[in-house]
């Protein structure tokens, strides 16, 4: 029967402990605009800007107007 019941709580400890050092971690959203870089990494404001710079790029190129005269 003692067997039994440590097998049992031992589950149970764990979770407590594990559920009290996470007690005190205070989690806070942020904007999507903010430029937050953690790693010095590629990521997704990189991403974002470059996608931006290249989106702007093509659709200031002449091929633009000439598709548009075109058809």
């Amino acid at each position: 029967m003692k067997k039994h019941y440590f097998l049992v709580m031992i589950p149970v400890v764990v979770m407590v402990l594990s559920s009290a050092g996470c007690g005190t971690t205070k989690v806070t959203r942020m904007g999507t605009e903010k430029v937050i870089d953690i790693s010095g990494r590629w990521n997704d404001t990189d991403a974002r800007m470059i996608a931006e710079e290249v989106i702007t790029d093509c659709l200031a190129a002449s091929w633009v107007s000439d598709f548009n005269k075109a058809h």
